[in-house]
């Protein structure tokens, strides 16, 4: 993960939709859940949900990080709207690691909020994306490069 890393540094909240779709569903953030709560009907609750946390947090003052897929691409707009309507900067980072190593990583958490599974790796690697136009860092390797790798690119 490097959205804790990517928060640190400027006092931003993190806001992740795996924590929040056990928020949405009343369960601990370590319960274990089916891939049936990826289900399109609940992923859109789980964003609107994301955004309007946001928009709370960015109306009290607080800088935040969205750590979410954004596989769709009106998602990806939304986040920018948000951050437009906010009156805020907004710097999206799209994270681009090969499909091993994404793997790799699903089957080795623990102590994780997220639900993911290889399937759901595959489900969101079938879908279309559309034109990615935020900045694509390389995250085959460790989370601290990667948050680093960003942080440079930012400071240009």
């Amino acid at each position: 993960l490097i959205a804790p890393g990517l928060g640190a540094s400027p006092g931003a909240v993190v806001l992740r939709t795996d924590e929040i779709r056990k928020r949405l569903l009343g369960v601990a953030p370590d319960a274990r859940l089916s891939s049936a709560v990826y289900s399109p009907a609940f992923y859109g609750d789980v964003y609107d949900a994301l955004f309007a946390d946001a928009r709370a947090l960015l109306k009290a003052g607080r800088a935040v990080v969205l750590d979410a897929t954004f596989i769709q691409p009106e998602l990806r707009s939304r986040a920018q709207a948000l951050a437009d309507e906010m009156g805020v900067a907004f710097h999206g980072v799209w994270l681009e690691a090969p499909t091993e190593i994404l793997a790799a990583r699903i089957d080795g958490r623990t102590d994780d909020a997220s639900d993911a599974t290889r399937a759901t790796l595959q489900m969101q690697l079938d879908r279309d994306i559309g034109e990615v136009t935020w900045t694509h860092v390389d995250a085959s390797g460790p989370a601290e490069d990667s948050a680093e790798a960003w942080s440079i690119r930012y400071a240009r």
